[in-house]
């Protein structure tokens, strides 16, 4: 008779357990090629959606479609020659030293103090070669800085804090020059600090834009200003008038938007961007050296980053379709999402959660530059009535159709700007972000840009 081995329970029992594991891991395995499979699928058809739209996908993309412009005509080249310039000028730091403290204690004052006039002035001297290349550039008629856009979020973008130090440096000029009764010196150097912020106008970066809307809000405080200061030709204030206006383009913040999302595709693609950008990251990485990358590369395992990628493509394009709206329509939309992005944020970090946050309010600094510019561009319109009947108007209706098309719209209500005249002067402002009209009245100065209040225009003669 043969000899069967004998089947003893337990090993029975370790096969089933196997094969059930066995079952488990491929239903896993297949399940999750499947989803993959599927997200696959579904960025694809999101990244066509994208370029069909006129938008850039990746990287390379976005390099062609900010391209350079020739040699002859890019003003970067320029620019960077002032940076360089303004690092060598004697006494920098002792100067903008004094000069920041002379002017916080006059910033209430119409005009310079005999002391600070004497101060801007040899300020202004040791800076004279930066400001002819500063006037130089303004003559160029495209400019793109050698950004690296390759680096996605670890780039230089170490320009944009030396734009900000040329249209301070060029607001002087005109304060001094208007001053001195030199309008033509004057309307001269808004027009030159009007290129330098244009020179970032399409760089496709949110933080470009926002730089952007800083300079055009010491733009529209020199304005008003020197309005107050000087007497001008109907030809200088027409020119700043029609600049005024050019310098308002809804296109800027979407151009912004689109850029960034093209660097943020890389970074899902190269999630080591990311250390220093969150501090969640950064706090794993100190801890141990690779653990991010190590991390997210299980995630990627899992599913977790590509559902990540689809949910930040789907929010960016809303966004970037909500930017292109009336800017008035655009502030309750984007607000809805903000709230919608929080509601939604998961106890697992993802890229999503920490990029977009961030982003949600950037419609609300559109609103305030539209306002800035309007409000600059409505009070050169005043000047140029009072050239003709040699007294302000009553209304901001009282310039339309000769010296404006319309009343400007106020960006965050969607009426038109308000008007007040005042015993030394007048004001053009919008009712800000919390859409009351407060008579002109601005937020306290410790409130900060969102704080309750009027966006305000004051011009003193």
């Amino acid at each position: 008779m043969e000899n069967r081995p004998k089947t003893y329970p337990w090993r029975r029992r370790r096969r089933k357990l196997l094969l059930a594991l066995s079952a488990v891991v491929i239903l896993a395995v297949g399940g999750l090629s499947v989803l993959n499979w599927r997200n696959a699928r579904r960025y694809e058809q999101q990244i066509a959606a994208i370029r069909a739209s006129g938008f850039p996908a990746s990287v390379k993309e976005l390099e062609e479609w900010h391209p350079k412009p020739p040699p002859e005509e890019n003003g970067a080249e320029v620019y960077q020659k002032a940076f360089e310039a303004r690092k060598g000028a004697g006494g920098e730091e002792s100067y903008k030293k004094n000069l920041s403290e002379k002017m916080r204690e006059e910033s209430k004052q119409s005009r310079f103090s005999e002391a600070l006039h004497k101060l801007v002035e040899q300020h202004l001297s040791e800076n004279a070669e930066v400001l002819r290349l500063l006037h130089e550039a303004a003559k160029r008629p495209a400019t793109r800085f050698p950004v690296d856009l390759s680096k996605g979020l670890n780039m230089d973008l170490s320009h944009l804090s030396k734009l900000r130090d040329s249209v301070r440096l060029l607001q002087l000029e005109a304060f001094i020059a208007a001053e001195d009764g030199d309008a033509n010196r004057a309307v001269e150097a808004i027009l030159a600090a009007l290129a330098v912020r244009d020179s970032v106008r399409f760089e496709p970066l949110v933080i470009s834009q926002l730089v952007g809307f800083a300079l055009d809000g010491i733009i529209s405080a020199t304005v008003s200003r020197a309005l107050g200061m000087g007497a001008y030709s109907e030809e200088q204030l027409l020119a700043l008038c029609t600049a005024l206006q050019k310098a308002e383009d809804p296109r800027s913040m979407t151009c912004g938007l689109a850029g960034e999302r093209a660097n943020v595709l890389m970074a899902f693609e190269h999630p080591e961007q990311m250390v220093g950008s969150d501090k969640w990251v950064q706090q794993m990485e100190q801890a141990l050296p690779g653990a991010a990358g190590l991390l997210a590369g299980l995630i990627n395992l899992t599913g977790y980053t590509n559902w990540d990628r689809q949910r930040y493509l789907s929010l960016m394009s809303e966004m970037i379709q909500v930017s292109q709206l009336p800017t008035y329509e655009a502030l309750p939309a984007m607000s809805a999402l903000e709230r919608r992005i929080q509601a939604e944020r998961g106890w697992l970090p993802n890229m999503t959660d920490i990029v977009l946050p961030a982003l949600a309010r950037v419609e609300e600094s559109v609103a305030r530059d539209q306002a800035n510019l309007r409000a600059a561009y409505a009070a050169v319109a005043v000047e140029r009535y009072r050239l003709v009947y040699n007294r302000a108007p009553e209304r901001l209706d009282d310039l339309v159709p000769s010296f404006l098309e319309t009343v400007p719209v106020d960006p965050f209500d969607g009426h038109p700007l308000r008007f007040r005249l005042e015993e030394n002067g007048y004001l053009v402002y919008s009712v800000g972000i919390d859409l009351r009209d407060n008579n002109g009245e601005p937020p306290g100065q410790d409130q900060g840009p969102r704080g309750l209040g009027d966006l305000v225009l004051r011009v003193e003669r």
